[in-house]
């Protein structure tokens, strides 16, 4: 299934309607020179340019949600930010915006044994829930590295919070969590804050 598809249905199933503009809506899509590692200062070039146009009040800001697919990045394999402040990420109203790592993804795909469209799929749903206000420690399952980590007590600990929020499943669970798997579990879907993504400067 194309990753389109992955994404449409995970969304689908708890009646939200998801677009992806790839170019095919009549924007979007648009091709960013190729670099070999691109840090915070470009992130913010390539949102201004191409996703603004320059236009510092664009309508875009407060319909969509940016996604760059890149080479490689300084931050991590795929991070979600304010467009306009790249270096602003922790749970800040605004987030507006992620980048995700083509080279980490491949690494992923083959490390895995699981198809690349997946692996994509997967860290597009992590990094848009922050722009929906799942993020760093809210709720404290999210975005905690030590989740991933077997011989650390977090990975149990927090083993019952099934979503691809958590480190420990972002790769092999393509949806949020509902909140019904028991202790430590939260409901990510009922929480999905739809304006958080708005800037409210």
């Amino acid at each position: 299934m194309a990753l389109k598809e992955l994404l449409r249905t995970a969304y689908d199933r708890n009646n939200i309607v998801y677009h992806l503009d790839d170019g095919c809506m009549g924007g979007g899509g648009e091709k960013i020179p190729f670099d070999q590692s691109t840090d915070r200062q470009e992130l913010r070039n390539i949102y201004t340019s191409y996703f603004l146009h320059n236009d510092s009040e664009n309508w875009r800001r407060s319909v969509f949600r940016y996604a760059t697919i890149i080479f490689n990045q300084t931050v991590a394999a795929a991070v979600a930010y304010v467009g306009e402040h790249p270096w602003l990420y922790w749970h800040i109203h605004g987030i507006n915006t992620f980048a995700i790592s083509a080279q980490s993804m491949q690494k992923t795909s083959q490390k895995n044994s699981k198809p690349l469209d997946f692996i994509f799929s997967c860290a597009m749903m992590h990094e848009t829930g922050h722009t929906f206000g799942i993020d760093f420690m809210f709720p404290v399952g999210c975005d905690n590295i030590l989740t991933s980590r077997p011989y650390h007590v977090a990975y149990w600990f927090f083993g019952n919070y099934k979503s691809c929020m958590n480190y420990r499943y972002t790769y092999s669970i393509l949806d949020y969590s509902d909140g019904s798997h028991g202790l430590f579990d939260y409901d990510d879907w009922s929480g999905l804050d739809f304006s958080f993504f708005e800037k409210n400067w």
